[in-house]
């Protein structure tokens, strides 16, 4: 017997896959998919050790590979907000050391942050100032309401322990002037391409994300917290061979991890830029 976050619908559910000795369940009214038996806070918390962003290169400076990935792929989600809101005050929740906010502030915001790792945010820190980032969680920010012109939540929906929580509080941050606040989010999608390929092998599927949405329940979850979706399109992420591979290298899966590292003895190629969809999407929500 299981219970969906979202719908409150309470009964059997199809087990899609298993993470760590935990399952990932799909709601069959909603088709939310979620961790059952979810980490305690304790046990994310340590998940995002200083080795977790380390993994992910973002100890090696501000001018290798891996900052120009995610300056590339942030500058052009970003890109997307410009025809609703050109300028203000803008809050990315999840922001690790600030490469997000960086772009923005090149577009002509003014950049705030949220961050749980004391390790990155204190890299964001020196960045925007003590006053503009906080080391914490969304709930424990002192943030004002209505401060907000945009908020930019990428790669964090499906990693916070309630995300109608979280939306909630940021429907409250956001401005009610001017058209209103926007919220960019990027979530791993149950309707794309790679989960509908890789099953209960998608590379998605890790401790870390707590839930996997779609349409439907980005519907159900925007309508529960006072917003419109206005957008929502495959996600596409700059990437290279090389840093695919040191990725396949961290969550292994067989035998794509085997092939990158045979690929790895062509210099050229490692680090050949392109962009790409990685199951995930794009959503732009309206305050309302």
């Amino acid at each position: 017997m299981y219970k969906c976050y979202l719908c409150d619908y309470e009964g059997d559910m199809k087990i899609k896959s298993n993470v760590n000795g935990r399952d990932i369940v799909e709601c069959p009214k909603c088709k939310l998919e979620f961790i059952y038996n979810q980490p305690t806070f304790d046990e994310i918390r340590k998940i995002y050790s200083n080795e977790y962003y380390k993994s992910w290169g973002m100890e090696s400076g501000e001018t290798n590979e891996v900052s120009y990935m995610k300056k590339s792929t942030f500058h052009n989600m970003l890109l997307k907000i410009l025809p609703y809101k050109k300028y203000g005050n803008i809050l990315d929740i999840g922001t690790a050391s600030g490469f997000l906010l960086e772009e923005a502030k090149k577009l002509g915001f003014e950049p705030y942050g949220v961050e749980l790792s004391e390790y990155s945010s204190s890299i964001a820190k020196k960045k925007f100032g003590d006053d503009r980032i906080h080391n914490g969680t969304l709930e424990t920010s002192q943030f004002d309401k209505n401060f907000f012109d945009v908020i930019t939540m990428t790669d964090l929906l499906e990693h916070v322990q309630d995300p109608v929580s979280t939306l909630k509080i940021s429907y409250e941050l956001l401005n009610n002037t001017g058209g209103g606040g926007y919220i960019l989010i990027t979530v791993p999608d149950t309707s794309s391409f790679t989960h509908n390929i890789m099953k209960e092998k998608w590379t998605q599927y890790k401790l870390e994300h707590l839930f996997y949405f779609n349409k439907t329940n980005m519907e159900v979850i925007a309508k529960k917290t006072g917003f419109e979706i206005i957008y929502m399109k495959p996600a596409l992420k700059t990437m290279t061979i090389q840093y695919m591979r040191n990725q396949f290298n961290v969550y292994k899966l067989f035998p794509i991890t085997q092939i990158f590292n045979l690929i790895n003895y062509i210099p050229i190629i490692n680090n050949f830029r392109f962009n790409i969809k990685l199951g995930e999407s794009l959503v732009i929500l309206k305050k309302v």
